[in-house]
């Protein structure tokens, strides 16, 4: 996005939009900002309402000096409550000028809604991230964290896996529930119960491929705290902390808009937001952005939802899954969803057991495929991107499919999943091969590896990671680091006893471990 240039507005209090999306204008009470958003290879549509040149020659005929920015101000705004009635009280702090992100537009601030649905912010501290030391990151010619990076590449043979941090574990009860390493490796996020997202900073030590001392426990930087359980979150694909206004991240809470948070000061950036047919919030179970940052695509029930990250707000394509008279449906709720490597096709997981596959062009189903008895939970497309990967909760097979040819897997293996949370699986680059390993966790504390350049894989190594539920396994962009996370849903078990006042059901002796760690992946030779 460019900015054109500042026009003076002494009353103004509007944001404008062209209905061909081309130009925005985000004014303020004294100064009037025209934004093109187009891309840089993009020529404006003759059909726009606003014409580049007319803007241009209007600010030519001003003589007056520009205004410089005044910060933030206390703009009275209209927002839509959960009733759909708009509530003319409410307020917000609105910036002057628009925050520019490369490939991503979006105003730094959240958008108007009503107060009661804000979701609460425990900014515990900063996010410092040494910049300046080269022991914590891959510098280019210009100083920068380069986000291009070479994947991490390991053998199948002789692998070995050391643990070298951990966190602290959490409260009873707050199990986690999934772990995500930034795009440049230099921090990971973390989901757990308690709604709230985690943002945890990389140790040096840990890049260094050192382990830390016992007393060095991971500790998060921030956290943002949604009003209910999160059910998904991502990272923008071109996130690089050299950077500050590219580094954010999605969270997709129950019945709560999609929140864009700033992954440096804990800041929420934007909200978008997916309504029904009676204009009432829909809840998103899962998110994906597609490569390039440009879209984010939602998963809800029997619907997808298409928004364009540098419109936030209830702007956005909404598409059906189980369309009439067709044969191919999903329907249920969408639990995953995925873009290929290259964007021209994006998969999405169905609790029917069902995974589709969809053009982003105009949201057409293009496939679809029965890939598990039970609920699908995550799905991952290969680096080739023609191998899919899908996963189900309550069910042990890992499956591999060609979306080429889908009337059967290319090839199934074992992991143990009991339970209905979702269990995550990533892929990891052998050294020397265009495959990839296969990693994923279970429910009983094992972390499996496969060695996908085989026909019929077998695991070539297991560990048992935690004594509880592995639900989270990602492998760092270009280091040989692993991270899990542990936790699940414990229930109270029944007690014998004879007289009736007292408890029938304890938590006593059920056996919790509610913790991240990292791990160093490594090809030693066995002793």
């Amino acid at each position: 996005m460019t900015i054109i240039g500042c026009v003076d507005s002494e009353q103004t209090q509007e944001k404008h939009r062209s209905r061909d999306g081309f130009l925005c204008i985000a004014t303020s009470n004294r100064t009037c900002q025209v934004a093109s958003t187009y891309a840089m290879d993009t020529t404006v549509s003759d059909k726009t309402n606003h014409s580049k040149d007319s803007i241009i020659e209007t600010m030519e005929k001003s003589t007056e000096p520009q205004p410089e920015p005044i910060g933030i101000e206390e703009t009275p705004l209209q927002s839509p409550s959960n009733d759909g009635k708009i509530n003319s009280d409410v307020t917000m702090q609105s910036y002057n000028e628009i925050t520019i992100i490369p490939s991503l537009t979006t105003l730094n601030v959240p958008l108007v809604e009503d107060p009661a649905l804000q979701p609460e912010l425990n900014l515990i501290s900063n996010t410092e991230i040494a910049l300046d030391d080269p022991d914590t990151q891959i510098n280019n010619s210009n100083g920068q964290v380069d986000n291009q990076h070479v994947p991490c590449q390991i053998k199948a043979e002789n692998l070995m896996c050391k643990m070298l941090a951990k966190s602290i574990d959490s409260p009873n009860g707050n199990y986690l529930k999934g772990c995500k390493w930034s795009p440049d490796g230099l921090c990971f996020l973390v989901n757990s119960n308690d709604c709230c997202v985690k943002l945890f900073n990389t140790p040096s030590l840990c890049i260094k491929q050192e382990r830390l001392k016992d007393e060095d426990n991971l500790k998060p930087c921030l956290k943002a705290v949604e009003p209910e359980i999160v059910y998904d979150f991502c990272w923008w694909p071109q996130m690089n902390s050299g950077d500050p206004a590219t580094c954010c991240f999605a969270t997709a809470a129950k019945d709560q808009p999609v929140h864009l948070w700033d992954a440096f000061t804990g800041e929420l950036r934007a909200s978008y937001i997916a309504l029904n047919s009676v204009v009432e919030i829909q809840a998103v179970h899962s998110l994906a952005f597609c490569p390039d940052g440009q879209q984010l695509l939602c998963g809800c029930k029997r619907e997808l939802v298409l928004f364009y990250t540098d419109r936030p707000g209830s702007d956005f394509e909404k598409w059906s899954t189980c369309r009439k008279n067709s044969s191919k449906k999903q329907n249920n709720i969408i639990s995953s969803v995925e873009f290929g490597p290259d964007g021209t096709v994006f998969a999405c997981g169905c609790y029917d057991g069902t995974v589709g596959l969809y053009s982003p062009m105009n949201g057409n189903m293009l496939e679809q495929f029965q890939a598990h008895k039970h609920g699908v939970t995550e799905i991952r497309f290969a680096t080739d991107g023609i191998k899919l990967y899908s996963g189900a909760r309550n069910e042990d097979l890992l499956k591999c499919w060609d979306i080429r040819y889908l009337t059967q897997p290319v090839f199934e293996v074992t992991r143990k999943v009991t339970t209905n949370q979702r269990v995550y699986f990533d892929l990891v680059q052998q050294q020397g091969h265009n495959e990839e390993l296969l990693v994923s966790g279970g429910t009983d504390g094992v972390v499996r590896f496969w060695d996908v350049t085989k026909s019929f894989p077998a695991p070539c190594h297991t560990f048992t990671a935690h004594n509880d539920c592995v639900n989270g396994c990602s492998v760092h962009p270009y280091l040989p680091l692993l991270l899990t996370s542990s936790g699940q849903r414990k229930y109270p078990e029944p007690l014998e006893s004879d007289d009736e006042s007292e408890e029938l059901l304890s938590m006593q002796g059920i056996a919790e471990e509610n913790n991240v760690k990292v791990w160093l992946l490594s090809n030693d030779p066995p002793l």
